[in-house]
């Protein structure tokens, strides 16, 4: 099958659906490269980051309009900061502290 439309989401970020956040990139291409696309919200001339749930409107309004599309989104599942400060015992040592930055999946406990 081929698609009119391939979209690349970046979905990094916390915080609630509404928050527009830097970590959130929508890319679209159909025969050319891929092109940075911009929140349907954002006003002339500014640049605004996307937010979770318009994404999720976006990709709804894609498929309403019939548009033969693939999305890839990349997104890392962990577990809740607030589950690991509560049950992470014994706490992690520097090294593997270390290890879990580099690969970015509980930055911020403590």
């Amino acid at each position: 099958m081929t698609f009119a439309t391939y979209v690349g989401i970046d979905y990094s970020g916390a915080e609630t659906p509404t928050s527009r956040l830097r970590g959130l990139q929508v890319y679209r291409a159909g025969e050319g490269l891929p092109e940075r696309v911009s929140t349907p919200s954002q006003p002339e001339e500014r640049h605004w980051n996307w937010c979770r749930s318009e994404i999720a409107d976006w990709l709804i309004g894609l498929a309403r309009d019939g548009t033969c599309f693939i999305a890839g989104i990349d997104h890392a599942f962990s577990f809740p900061i607030s589950y690991l400060r509560r049950y992470l015992d014994p706490p992690l040592t520097s090294e593997q502290r270390r290890a879990a930055e580099l690969q970015g999946w509980i930055l911020g406990v403590t």
